[in-house]
């Protein structure tokens, strides 16, 4: 794998993969003694498979990649809270009638109803 630049010899990832390929085996044995209903067998070889270099970098590339995810979530969500509280306030007292005799504050007369309809 030197031609593709990927390096396998890292200690961490060298252990996690020997206790995964035991505990592979391991629970081979006891599943052909006594057939229980539960196995440990897909968990060690989900842990073998994140032991590859290049996967471990793209679990490590979205874990960044969240962060900057709720980041954008949060100021998102802080923008829709502060709008619904200023219509709010803006409309809460209003009550005049649109042309088709609906009342102009409809949906903004609570910071409850203003924020459901700022989302809708």
């Amino acid at each position: 794998f030197n031609q593709y630049d990927i390096n396998y010899i890292n200690k961490y990832f060298n252990f996690a993969g020997k206790v995964a390929l035991w505990g592979t085996l391991l629970d081979i044995v006891l599943f052909s003694v006594d057939r229980h209903h539960w196995r440990v067998a897909p968990f060690l070889r989900v842990l073998l498979m994140l032991c590859m270099p290049k996967l471990n970098q793209l679990l490590c590339a979205l874990v960044n990649m969240v962060g900057e995810w709720l980041s954008v979530a949060s100021f998102w969500m802080g923008t829709v809270v502060f709008f619904a509280w200023i219509s709010v306030t803006i409309f809460e007292d209003d009550k005049q009638r649109n042309g088709e005799g609906t009342l102009i504050n409809e949906g903004f007369q609570t910071f409850g109803d203003g924020l459901y309809t700022m989302f809708v």
